[in-house]
């Protein structure tokens, strides 16, 4: 695939402005197409190489780890538009990929982080709250909250995914996706970023605070968050 990739680059610099005559140009053209068609690829899938990755990193607090709906949440939106994402005991996530992917994570996680926030204060405000409140402490139940609220909003974005793919198989699950995945890892290797696996912590859950914000995560309106 690499070879094909590289003789399509080349068809795609014999253009009048790189010294080739009119017809040269129309052949060379001509000849992409029909490897793009050949190969079911689109010219995304060949460009994205001369693409350098970003990378965006947001701030969540001063020092300690994000709290844990923060990084489930990223976890989520990074697997939902394709980049790579990782969060350090500074408060500090980060994302990392091609631009227009980056820019969208970043979009995407300010809104639904906000969207989380705004309603785990209408929550504080019900009686599903206070009867919480009464068996454990605000960290938990908050806690308890946004981890259901994330959980669904993730089941949720898989579903869009998953539909998304049956309505495009030759586009969404096309080899632009692996493309993406080995740009990202070469860019990364080439920067010295390593990753290591975060290890898995448990967290004391208030099960009626967690159904609440599973509910809530169900009637969030998506389309208003996603663009």
């Amino acid at each position: 695939m690499d070879n094909i990739k590289k003789r399509i680059q080349s068809l795609l610099a014999k253009t009048t402005e790189n010294g080739c005559t009119e017809e040269e140009a129309i052949s060379a053209s001509k000849a992409v197409k029909k490897l793009l068609d050949k190969y079911n690829l689109s010219l995304t899938d060949i460009k994205i190489k001369e693409i350098t990755c970003e990378q965006h990193t947001i701030k969540t607090r001063k020092s300690g780890k994000p709290a844990k709906y923060e990084t489930r949440l990223s976890a989520v939106i990074a697997e939902f538009i394709g980049c790579e994402t990782w969060h350090n005991n500074a408060g500090e996530i980060t994302a990392f990929g091609i631009p227009e992917d980056v820019e969208a994570f970043k979009g995407m996680y300010q809104m639904l982080d906000a969207a989380i926030k705004r309603k785990y204060i209408e929550f504080q405000a019900t009686r599903d709250y206070e009867w919480a409140r009464r068996r454990a402490s605000n960290h938990v139940v908050k806690n308890s909250y946004t981890v259901g609220f994330v959980t669904e909003i993730c089941r949720r974005l898989r579903e869009i995914k998953r539909k998304e793919e049956e309505a495009n198989p030759q586009t969404v699950g096309s080899a632009l996706i692996v493309v993406k995945q080995d740009k990202i890892k070469n860019d990364m290797e080439e920067l010295g970023i390593q990753l290591t696996a975060a290890r898995k912590s448990r967290i004391s859950v208030v099960e009626a605070a967690r159904m609440s914000g599973v509910a809530d995560g169900k009637i969030l309106n998506l389309n208003g968050e996603i663009k």
